[in-house]
């Protein structure tokens, strides 16, 4: 009996093959997104009340957490997630203490991911910011109110600070996707456009996809209303960003006078800064905090 091998290009495709339907198979699981019960283990398990809140909004349902005061005054620093992804991705800010005991910390689940209208997009930035200021408003008392976001996050926070000027009393924008001439779309996104390949991933992935393709243009419609922006804005990025590429600073330093902007670029950082920059980014939120 002979024995049997295949040609090397053709074993390297069949394993090119079934590496990616793997991954796809992965990717489906994927939902970035961590159930209330889960939630209160995790917080239970650092010592730290977590208040877990489903609201109506609009025409679907929405959810947030809160940890930290509880006071009616109480100033609240008010998290954005990216894409993909949800309020867990602030977990370690509002499970730290020395956070929580100045003000009420709030990550909220962004239209399409968590539980906040799971796998359904809302490219809308617009939308996105009406939603961040309805949680926003259910807190007619805080003394102050900091919106941050981080990369999706940050176009968000922007927006909001434009359609609602009284809403808050500062934003901080972490490695932001705000430039509609340096958007990037990997390849591998078209798979999630795809009939035939869509199906093989998960709602968060989905969701992220849609906003990454409508992205440009809804920056684009945001490009003529800076001016209308009358808070301070911190902005953070680092140079080595591959994911929202650094210009994106360059670009808001055009659009906002030094009086409102402080601009902030950290060299060799990568676009995860929000985890593996964490201490800098609690302290320029401490001084944000602080600063009256």
């Amino acid at each position: 009996m002979s024995n049997f091998r295949l040609p090397w290009k053709k074993m390297m495709f069949y394993s090119s093959i079934l590496f990616l339907l793997s991954l796809f198979i992965l990717m489906g699981c994927i939902s970035f997104r961590t159930k209330d019960s889960n939630v209160q283990k995790n917080y239970l398990k650092k010592g730290i009340n977590v208040r877990i809140h489903h609201k109506a909004f609009e025409d679907t349902s929405i959810r947030w957490i809160v940890s930290g005061l509880t006071q009616e005054d109480a100033p609240i620093l008010l998290f954005v997630h990216g894409a993909p992804g949800s309020s867990n991705a602030y977990d370690k800010y509002l499970q730290d203490t020395s956070l929580t005991s100045k003000a009420r910390l709030i990550s909220i689940d962004r239209l399409g991911y968590g539980y906040s209208d799971y796998g359904n997009a809302t490219t809308s930035l617009a939308r996105q910011a009406k939603q961040l200021a309805f949680v926003a408003q259910q807190y007619p008392h805080s003394s102050k109110i900091i919106l941050i976001g981080h990369s999706f996050g940050g176009p968000i926070v922007c927006k909001a600070l434009i359609d609602y000027p009284s809403l808050a009393n500062a934003g901080i924008i972490l490695a932001p996707a705000v430039d509609p001439k340096h958007e990037k779309i990997l390849w591998v996104a078209n798979f999630t456009k795809w009939k035939a390949t869509r199906w093989l991933f998960s709602g968060a992935l989905k969701v992220s996809s849609d906003e990454k393709f409508s992205h440009i243009e809804e920056l684009e419609k945001m490009d003529k209303e800076w001016h209308k922006i009358t808070k301070p804005v911190i902005h953070v990025h680092g140079t080595k960003d591959k994911i929202v590429p650094y210009p994106n600073l360059a670009y808001v330093e055009r659009k906002l006078p030094d009086s409102l902007l402080t601009a902030i670029s950290w060299e060799d950082a990568n676009h995860l800064i929000i985890w593996n920059r964490y201490e800098e980014i609690k302290k320029l939120i401490l001084n944000a905090l602080y600063d009256e």
